[in-house]
């Protein structure tokens, strides 16, 4: 559920910004890699790495949720854009 809250938190405030200062939409590909890597960090800060550890789930299966996220998400928003 962060993973959407994040994916949704950061494509809208990244739209607005965007479209204020440029009139332009985000790249999508810009989106998943920050989502990606905000997550990720998230997770550090929060100091949860060793629990998602020691419940056998990897660092890298932790940004693969975090990535097919918003891969889904921007798929979904280019579907219905169409």
């Amino acid at each position: 559920m962060r993973a959407v809250v994040l994916w949704l938190l950061l494509r809208a405030s990244l739209s607005m910004v965007l479209m204020v200062l440029s009139g332009l939409l985000p790249n999508p590909i810009a989106i998943i890699v920050i989502c990606t890597i905000v997550g990720i960090v998230d997770i550090r800060r929060r100091r949860e790495t060793m629990l998602w550890h020691n419940l056998g789930v990897s660092t890298t299966q932790l940004a693969s949720l975090f990535l097919l996220t918003a891969v889904t998400g921007e798929m979904l928003l280019a579907l219905t854009l169409l």
